[in-house]
């Protein structure tokens, strides 16, 4: 039987998954065969490099002039994510773990260049657009790195003309394209925490994405998993991506412990 407690999370859940802005469900099925073939290549002529280019354009410019503003002598803390991490939702970003660390860590400046739909392709272009130095940077993402769902080719392969090799769809950011986007990201960076986007049902043996975070030198790595597991799923998690609000107060703290002795 549940606690009264217990309930009233599970209402708050309720109302906060509906606010949310969602990415795709990892039990998603895709198409396969014929109709996957024909799907990726209408949408690989129809592709442009520019689409991709517009989120990095905007996550730039909603950034550059807080960042001029800023307070310059605070440590700059950069935070580097998607939805999973409040990025393009509207209205309760307050409940979210970047915000939770702005209100916690009052002598650092917190700053998020979140993005729901993002990769790391995404943040590594967005930080050298803003082209600044930050004290800290947090990356808190892996799932839409994974999702196959680029038609035939990756973002990078795109952006560089290449002719794709293959039919069908693939992930956005292959392992070694990853781990090129968090060297690129890493020259912004005097302190870098990597954290391993939590996804519910995830297998964790064997995942060169994993293995990405884990290996990459001068960087700090944390995985959240049995901090999630050890929780009732439906109290921490709003789906398979997405943390709820009592989540989001769980990962906030463990990360602020992981950066304990990088603040001031």
């Amino acid at each position: 039987m549940r606690s009264v407690f217990q309930w009233s999370i599970m209402l708050w859940n309720l109302f906060f998954f509906i606010s949310c802005s969602q990415e795709a469900n990892v039990e998603e099925e895709k198409p396969s065969g014929l109709i996957e073939r024909s799907m990726s290549s209408a949408m690989w002529k129809a592709a442009s490099i520019e689409t991709y280019e517009k989120k990095v354009q905007e996550i730039v410019a909603t950034n550059q002039s807080v960042l001029a503003k800023r307070d310059t002598s605070k440590p700059l803390l950069l935070i580097l994510g998607s939805s999973s991490s409040g990025g393009g939702t509207r209205g309760n970003n307050m409940k979210f773990w970047p915000e939770i660390l702005r209100r916690d860590l009052s002598k650092v400046h917190v700053q998020s260049l979140a993005r729901g739909g993002a990769t790391t392709w995404h943040m590594r272009k967005a930080v050298e657009g803003l082209d600044i130095k930050a004290d800290i940077c947090i990356l808190y993402m892996g799932y839409n790195d994974r999702q196959e769902k680029s038609p035939k080719q990756s973002i990078a392969q795109l952006e560089q003309g290449l002719i794709p090799k293959k039919d069908g769809f693939v992930a956005w950011v292959s392992p070694k394209e990853q781990k090129e986007n968090i060297f690129g990201i890493q020259k912004y960076c005097a302190n870098f925490l990597l954290v391993r986007e939590y996804v519910q049902g995830q297998k964790l043996r064997n995942d060169p994405y994993v293995e990405v975070f884990q290996t990459v030198q001068n960087t700090r790595y944390f995985d959240p998993t049995s901090m999630f597991r050890k929780e009732d799923p439906k109290i921490v998690m709003m789906d398979n991506i997405h943390p709820t609000p009592f989540g989001h107060q769980l990962l906030a703290q463990a990360i602020q412990k992981e950066i304990q002795d990088w603040l001031p």
